[in-house]
């Protein structure tokens, strides 16, 4: 056990540290552990966490998106797209928060305004597979197999270049739709 005398050291030590950190290194914390809430599916409290983050940052433009994100895994669409808005507000070229907010209209079957966000992630990122496969998928719901077919098989020219691209979970459905004939 430590003496009285190096854990009275220990403690103002630790209180220095603390009265230099700024609001964004609490953020920072907070949407740290946003992260494996997140990846452990337990979205209330990722939320929670990237709410606290936003709190203390207001610019947090990850933090929206994050928390964005999980909105969306609660179906929760609007909100979703309420936080990727900002993020766009904040980084008007964050391809992913265009994507993203693709997504969330997509899944409320507003297919034309998903299309417009899927157009503007490419724009961003011209190799943004999964926003043309998702672009093809809208402009199949709204009947426009041409377009459907020609995002397909732009998706698909970039596995059949590096098919490792498309390794991860994902990406699954791209690698078994551009294997079909």
């Amino acid at each position: 056990m430590a003496n009285r005398s190096s854990l009275g050291f220990g403690i103002s030590s630790l209180t220095r540290a603390l009265l230099g950190f700024t609001a964004q290194d609490y953020a920072l914390a907070y949407f740290n552990r946003g992260v494996p809430y997140s990846d452990l599916g337990q979205y209330e409290n990722a939320i929670d966490s990237y709410t606290k983050a936003i709190q203390l940052d207001p610019d947090y433009a990850k933090a929206y998106l994050n928390r964005g994100n999980a909105y969306d895994d609660l179906d929760q669409y609007q909100r979703a797209i309420q936080d990727y808005d900002k993020v766009i507000q904040l980084d008007p070229d964050d391809a992913m928060a265009c994507f993203n907010r693709g997504i969330s209209y997509h899944q409320l079957s507003r297919y034309a305004t998903a299309i417009d966000n899927y157009t503007k992630a490419i724009q961003l990122d011209l190799d943004y597979a999964t926003a043309y496969f998702n672009r093809g998928y809208s402009y199949r719901m709204l009947g426009h197999d041409e377009k459907a077919d020609a995002d397909k098989a732009k998706a698909c020219s970039f596995w059949s270049f590096s098919p490792n691209l498309f390794s991860n979970n994902g990406n699954w459905a791209i690698r078994s739709m551009c294997q079909m004939p």
